[in-house]
Formats: C-alpha cells, structure tokens, sequence
C-alpha cells in the first residue's frame, strides 16, 4: 500500500494533484501564518529535508522524470505521522488536504525506504 497527500491544485509537470510539500512551502514563504504555526511548520519541513531523499536520479525507463509522483510506503510510519501533521496545518489554514492510497502508484522511476516515485499508469485517475 502506497500514500499520498494532496491539495486542490494541478501541478502542470505531473498533471496530477500537487503534493502537501508544495502547498507547505508556499505556505511558509507567504508571510501569512501566526509565529506558533510559522515554526511548527518550518521545523517539519526541516525534520523531511532530514529524513526524506530527494529523488534526483531516475532510472533509464525511458519516461519523464518530471510526470513522476511521489507516494510513502506503508511501512514509513514516521514519515506518515509528519505528513499528518502538515496536512494538519495545512487544513487550519483552509488549505485542503486528501490522502490517496493505492496499491498501484504506476511505473516505479525511484525507490527508497520511505517512498517510490511513480509515472503514474495511463488508467489512474487521481
């Protein structure tokens, strides 16, 4: 089993829903959020730029990496229990938030513990 988080907004590389991370660092950077709130969301960020790869390398599938998504593993409580609480911050500041959970994310591009990044399958409609 795969999750993911999403907001209301179409990422025109993927073209699929952007991810939480998006919204979280727009979020951030808007200058809008209360201190409290403010630090609460710089220090997750801060804990994924620490415990989460970013992938940069691909395999040699032949499809773009720019069109893959990410998705966390099932077994990647800690990473899930912190998307949780962006998504949180995210909702509180009425940005909403879906979870999607699949057992097909598509053709894997990258894989590590935590995540797979995905092209997603012609059939999916997220």
């Amino acid at each position: 089993m795969f999750l993911r988080f999403t907001v209301a907004r179409k990422d025109s590389a993927s073209r699929q829903y952007a991810g939480v991370f998006v919204a979280a660092y727009r979020l951030r950077n808007s200058g809008l959020l209360p201190e409290h709130e403010y630090d609460r969301l710089f220090d997750l960020l801060c804990w994924f730029g620490e415990n989460l790869k970013v992938p940069r390398r691909f395999s040699k599938s032949g499809f773009a990496p720019e069109r893959a998504i990410c998705w966390f593993k099932s077994s990647a409580q800690m990473h899930i229990a912190a998307a949780w609480e962006l998504a949180d911050i995210l909702e509180q500041n009425d940005i909403l938030v879906r979870a999607l959970k699949t057992e097909r994310p598509g053709y894997i591009a990258y894989e590590d513990d935590a995540q797979v990044a995905a092209i997603p399958f012609r059939d999916t409609n997220l």
